[in-house]
């Protein structure tokens, strides 16, 4: 049995320097309404949130009890790069500018902006721009095997100059008509990075649009669905071009029955394909049946989730990353759970309660974001497959101590097939195989695990002093 322990402290303290029509203030209590909202991890989230009025956000049932919206988004999704941390989303709300620069030591620079106009009438628009990177030295690391295993050591008075940068910057809008709201947007994403061995130009387009209803009525249709699209190309002097195309249809649909019910069907599907360097496509569909109902304080969805992964078929190609194992090629599970339960146990304090799973395709773009100096020819092993979360059960309290202090704690079990972890590379140093000391590379490899985690998130916000505190514990077996 190998256990893993990883404990993360994060503090974050903000000055905010913007121009507001109102102050903007964090509601410290849970409320609980009669509106509907589409499942939040079945719809992409864009970079940056809108500054939009909560009366263009109104749906018809409303279960999504967040405090404020957490940076990990579960322990077993965390990840660990800093320079893709984002503002919180509520960071600007009712804001007309939103701003936050600033550069550490060594030149770490990060940025983050947002312009909404707030123009009067069914139109709302933002603009945003963010920025993180680091320029300096790195450590030079090796790999010498002891005992069967690879001790990753530092090098003593060895480094090299790099740098590692993301950029990114957007449009997005939403026009309100009498029973449905149209949300839509563009942006780009740079990432940066250089080592010894190569330089990295990876750049993706994206495009999104959202339809959902927004009607008061107590019977009715609803219907919340969005697509999202992704043109990405990895450039560097190492290997040939990688180019990325991807797309996703999210959302739910069903009928209203009553002011505290509703029936609804989930739809989740994606689609990524590949050229140049390796050429391939693989895809998901997956159909969420459920039924969901308010009484009092009590709220429910419970239904199942029926998934089937598209495979690519193996082929006899000799590119470079064609002669490692055929790529997207595990099964995966087809039936999952999709239960979530809360209850206001009092005005300040809701505990909630969910069982889920699912497959995901871990594609080149989600690579890269988490590794930006992984290098596709490199990895000894498969480089993009499929990982399934076969259950994870979640327990959490989310509330408000005060008029200016909000918490979230969760913990749980994730039981995980082939999930996608940090691995690395060891090479023998000018083709030396009798060499103890080697060279090392970041790589990924993939594994069945336990996860066992918990979390916690608070966060005090008091006018323009606002500070985030957060705590992330995880142990897999």
């Amino acid at each position: 049995m190998v256990m893993r322990r990883n404990i993360i402290l994060t503090f974050v303290a903000s000055l905010v320097c913007a121009t507001s029509f109102a102050q903007s203030n964090l509601n410290p209590t849970v409320e609980v309404t009669n509106t509907y909202q589409g499942d939040p991890s079945a719809v992409h989230k864009p970079q940056i949130g809108m500054a939009i009025p909560d009366s263009l956000l109104r749906f018809d049932m409303d279960f999504g009890y967040e405090v404020f919206e957490k940076p990990y988004q579960g322990a077993y999704n965390f990840k660990p790069y800093m320079l893709a941390m984002k503002p919180e989303k509520n960071a600007f709300r009712g804001r007309k500018l939103y701003l936050r620069a600033g550069a550490g030591y060594s030149l770490h620079p990060q940025l983050d902006f947002v312009f909404s106009p707030e123009p009067k009438g069914p139109f709302q628009m933002s603009v945003y721009a963010g920025h993180r990177s680091y320029f300096g030295k790195y450590n030079t690391l090796d790999a010498t095997k002891i005992d069967g295993i690879y001790n990753i050591l530092r090098v003593p008075q060895t480094s090299f100059m790099g740098y590692d940068m993301i950029n990114s910057v957007g449009f997005e809008g939403s026009y309100s008509l009498p029973k449905a709201v149209v949300s839509f947007g563009v942006g780009y994403e740079g990432i940066m990075a250089r080592d010894t061995l190569f330089k990295r130009s990876y750049n993706a387009a994206d495009f999104d649009l959202r339809v959902r209803s927004n009607r008061n009525e107590d019977k009715y249709i609803y219907f919340d669905l969005a697509a999202h699209g992704r043109l990405a190309a990895d450039r560097s002097s190492l290997w040939d071009p990688l180019n990325e195309n991807s797309f996703s249809l999210t959302g739910n649909v069903g009928p209203v029955l009553s002011a505290t019910n509703a029936v609804l069907l989930g739809l989740e599907a994606q689609t990524v394909s590949y050229s140049k360097l390796y050429e391939s496509n693989a895809g998901k569909l997956a159909f969420v049946p459920k039924y969901r109902l308010t009484s009092g304080k009590l709220n429910v969805s419970a239904g199942v989730r029926l998934e089937v992964l598209l495979r690519p078929k193996t082929t006899a190609d000799e590119s470079v990353v064609a002669r490692h194992p055929a790529m997207f090629q595990t099964k995966g599970q087809a039936v999952f759970p999709d239960v979530f339960l809360s209850y206001l146990a009092t005005n300040n304090l809701l505990v909630y309660i969910s069982a889920t799973g699912g497959n995901s395709l871990n594609t080149y773009s989600s690579i890269v974001s988490r590794h930006h100096f992984i290098s596709p020819t490199f990895v000894p092993f498969v480089l993009m497959d499929n990982s399934t979360e076969k259950v994870n059960a979640k327990l959490g309290l989310k509330g408000s101590a005060g008029s200016k202090v909000q918490f979230e704690i969760d913990g749980g079990v994730a039981l995980v097939g082939n999930g996608l972890v940090d691995s690395g590379r060891a090479f023998y140093r000018a083709n030396d195989i009798m060499s103890p000391v080697q060279s090392f590379l970041p790589s990924v490899s993939y594994s069945d695990y336990r996860l066992l985690y918990a979390d916690a998130i608070m966060d005090l916000n008091a006018g323009d002093f606002h500070v985030v505190i957060s705590m992330l514990t995880e142990v897999s077996i």
